[in-house]
């Protein structure tokens, strides 16, 4: 028999997954509340402390499916604002308060984090959130400052508690272990990423709003660990295992390097199976050793610790709260950081609610150039129409690069002849928008301007751009979501910065391939766009050993129907 070839879209998912995303994040969402009830039941002495402890887990976990399916910090430090305010409310009320004196104990808790949610929407305010980025947060002296401390406080704090014998209701080793195997998986996650080049989240409001909301729960955390610990933790928990899960979807896709969504999905189900099947089991098991030898370990490290301090010594320390407060700073960080490195690293919604793509496939020794039409305008007509004669001509030089441009409505209006001219000179041409009606309008006027329907829809660095509304009608109209591997800013006169280019070398030579490259021109100068494209072109074409790269449309570095040889 001979080699036959099957067009079929291989190890997806694509006709067995719900059609409808919302089923998945239920069910994500129904098992992270579950386990959260059930990581803190053991603060429950009377029926009227359930439905905070239920409310905090559902909610908490809800906030953090926002601020990882929109993708932005201010959503979160919204959702998780509101979750607080019900979750005490809920508190007060089921306990017989006064209606506002549990008005107020809300308010009090969940102020600073909605605040700081409204305040994000006022330009002068977002301009001072700009001066904080997230190499701030993610940097590996901060990240290890700000946990090293709160664990040695921690650890300090339960030696004594132990050496004390002082009975403590809170989950205090569970919650330890969640806290650290998310903040471990955060940072392997972002040293061993696929793509180090590839940072999704750009806008400067954005980063700085991910660091303002770190720090907002931060405080949070720690006022409500001098006085309404029970009624907080549930909400730290259920935010935590949500940021865990999602963090661990994330990474495993990463690692086995995901194309598309539907390699994503099926990732993500093995992943799911590992959970339940393996990991579920495990710690089952390790809650009943606990539960059968947790008492006698516990005296015998008493003891021990007993011999280490006097009595006078420990009478005058009050060790729970230094290990509550390093326990709750802890799970914040867990939280905020861990969402952080998912929005920043793998487009989860995306994946969800459309057919994202942020590479191609490997080995094909393909690269997509993309970038936005708006770049390529400068203050000047002379500049302007420099560039377009430059990019007409451009895929008639010797490494004929074709270059995957992104137009919307408002530049398919007002420059329809340059737009088909490059279009007629080979050049792919693609949709950008900010908004569902943008979409549909730039969808239409692209079918009217070249006469085809479009094939992709760029994210680009807005963060209205990925929302699950414009993603959702992007597959409604059978338009492909492209994000990016590589990002190269051209900022100043240098065009392009020493290590861009052995950067970008670098990254397309990983993968041989398959890249998605997004070139971005904060200058405002066309003539530095067109220099840059020049020496990206001479530079990655042909790599140190030889190899030889060609600058192609979307479609052929990212294939749905790759052919099987069987």
């Amino acid at each position: 028999m001979g080699e036959v070839e099957v067009e079929r879209e291989r190890g997806t998912l694509s006709k067995t997954l719900p059609k409808h995303p919302e089923v998945i994040i239920a069910i994500c969402h129904f098992a992270a509340t579950c386990a959260s009830i059930l990581c803190c039941h053991s603060l429950i002495d009377s029926r009227k402390e359930w439905p905070a402890l239920v409310v905090g887990s559902a909610l908490s976990s809800l906030a953090s499916i926002g601020g990882i399916v929109y993708a932005d910090s201010a959503i979160h430090s919204l959702l998780l604002g509101l979750c607080i305010f019900a979750t005490f409310m809920v508190n007060g009320i089921a306990n017989g308060n006064e209606t506002f004196e549990s008005f107020s104990t809300s308010l009090q808790m969940s102020h600073v984090l909605l605040l700081v949610a409204m305040a994000s929407r006022i330009p002068p305010i977002q301009r001072v959130f700009c001066m904080f980025s997230t190499s701030i947060l993610l940097n590996p002296v901060m990240i290890a400052s700000l946990c090293n401390l709160p664990l040695i406080s921690l650890i300090m704090g339960s030696g004594m508690v132990l050496a004390k014998k002082t009975p403590v209701k809170l989950p205090v080793l569970s919650t330890t272990v969640l806290a650290l195997s998310t903040l471990i998986l955060c940072g392997l996650y972002y040293r061993n990423r696929s793509h180090k080049n590839g940072n999704l989240i750009l806008q400067k409001e954005q980063q700085g709003m991910m660091v303002v909301t770190s720090l907002a729960l931060a405080w949070t955390a720690q006022y409500a660990s001098q006085t309404e610990q029970n009624v907080f933790i549930p909400i730290l928990v259920g935010s935590s295992l949500t940021t865990l899960l999602s963090l661990t979807f994330a990474s495993v896709a990463d690692a086995w390097d995901a194309v598309g969504s539907g390699q994503f999905q099926m990732i993500s189900l093995d992943t799911a199976a590992m959970i339940i099947y393996v990991v579920a089991p495990m710690l089952v098991l390790a809650s009943i050793a606990c539960q059968k030898y947790g008492d006698s370990v516990i005296d015998s490290v008493s003891e021990v610790l007993q011999s280490q301090f006097s009595n006078d010594f420990l009478q005058r320390q009050t060790p729970e709260t230094a290990m509550i407060s390093g326990l709750f700073l802890l799970l914040s960080l867990s939280t905020t950081v861990g969402i952080s490195v998912v929005n920043m690293l793998s487009p989860i919604s995306a994946h969800l609610f459309s057919k994202a793509y942020t590479h191609g496939q490997p080995r094909t020794k393909k690269v997509a150039l993309c970038l936005h039409f708006k770049d390529l305008l400068s203050e000047s007509d002379v500049q302007t129409n420099a560039t377009m004669d430059f990019l007409v001509t451009a895929n008639k030089a010797i490494h004929k690069p074709v270059l995957n441009i992104f137009v919307s409505a408002h530049e398919l209006r007002l420059y329809p002849d340059w737009i088909v001219k490059l279009h007629s000179a080979g050049h792919y041409f693609g949709i950008c928008c900010t908004s569902v009606k943008e979409m549909i309008t730039a969808y239409d006027l692209f079918v009217k301007v070249l006469k085809v329907t479009p094939e992709w829809y760029h994210v680009g660095t807005a963060a209205t751009s990925r929302s699950p509304d414009v993603l959702t009608v992007a597959t409604e109209l059978g338009v492909k979501v492209a994000f990016w591997s590589t990002h190269i800013g051209i900022t100043s006169r240098e065009i392009l910065r020493k290590e861009q280019i052995p950067t970008l070398c670098q990254d397309v030579a990983a993968t041989r391939g398959g890249s998605f490259v997004y070139l971005t021109n904060d200058w405002q100068h066309s003539e530095s766009l067109t220099a840059a494209i020049e020496s990206i072109v001479k530079k990655v074409s042909v790599d140190s050993s030889g190899i030889q790269y060609s600058f192609s449309e979307m479609s052929h570095v990212a294939r749905d129907d790759i052919p099987m040889t069987l």
